[in-house]
């Protein structure tokens, strides 16, 4: 049985038993070290809490907004950049990557990518379809997303 099958098998069941799955049964449910999901947490508590850590300044950092013409946006935004010839991955201010052509078209290749994956997630929902103009982000995309 492959990773995908377990995890759904095991939220099946605490939904079934509690009638609703959250973060915190599930990892109840895997702390034996028999459960099927067991090996899929890190349960070295030095090792969980700087993990957690970096998951609580990354939270931060997401809470930051800025004035830019008039409206509040995120003050940072996750991008790559290349120091000493590597590529290094952590947040920019906003207003900086409005300055710098390839770290706004990185912004706005993420944002097309994260809104194609938002259509395709919940197209099933009709209700949803006339949020996105799909001529626009088709058009948008060729300009900005390689695939």
């Amino acid at each position: 049985m492959d990773l995908t099958q377990k995890i759904i098998l095991e939220v099946q069941k605490i939904e079934k038993k509690e009638g609703i799955c959250t973060p915190q049964a599930l990892v109840k449910a895997s702390k034996s070290i028999t459960a099927p999901l067991h090996n899929q947490f890190e349960w070295d508590n030095d090792n969980a809490g700087e993990k957690y850590r970096v998951w609580q300044a990354r939270k931060l950092i997401k809470t930051v907004t800025v004035p830019i013409e008039n409206r509040q946006v995120h003050g940072f935004h996750n991008v790559t950049i290349t120091i000493q010839n590597r590529p290094v991955q952590g947040y920019m201010s906003t207003i900086k990557i409005l300055k710098k052509a390839t770290l706004r078209q990185q912004v706005i290749t993420k944002a097309l990518k994260e809104l194609m994956y938002w259509q395709t997630e919940y197209k099933k929902f009709t209700e949803l379809d006339r949020l996105v103009n799909k001529k626009q982000l088709k058009l948008l995309s060729k300009k900005y997303v390689k695939k």
